[in-house]
């Protein structure tokens, strides 16, 4: 493709519109850090979600879905009896159909580290 073409310049248009949109749709989630604390219990987790697509999966596990165009954030807790988190893991999945990637961003197991949560 050259450079002086019309598709080229047409293409990198797009990619830096999507880009862009991306971008701010990404901004618009809350930082890392900020989505449990140290106090919070089953009950203040699920007020804190329930405006996101909640469901249980196969080994019980809570699981909150926020989706974007081209991006989608889950998060998935199991809690203890005593109602506080046991494992927290908080994953991006990014792009479309086969070209659809996942990040992990937080991941704790037997027990949270609460200052990793801290506001």
């Amino acid at each position: 493709m050259d450079i002086r073409s019309k598709w080229y310049w047409r293409v990198v248009t797009v990619v830096l519109i999507l880009s862009l949109y991306i971008f701010v749709e990404a901004k618009k989630r809350d930082p890392p850090g900020t989505w449990v604390n140290s106090h919070d219990d089953k009950e203040a987790i699920l007020e804190r979600y329930k405006e996101h697509v909640h469901s249980l999966d196969n080994s019980g596990r809570h699981v909150w879905m926020e989706e974007y165009l081209f991006s989608c954030w889950e998060t998935r807790v199991t809690f203890r009896d005593d109602g506080l988190p046991q494992s927290i893991l908080v994953l991006r999945h990014v792009g479309l159909g086969p070209f659809r990637f996942t990040f992990t961003l937080e991941e704790y197991e037997d027990g949270c580290p609460w200052d990793c949560f801290e506001n």
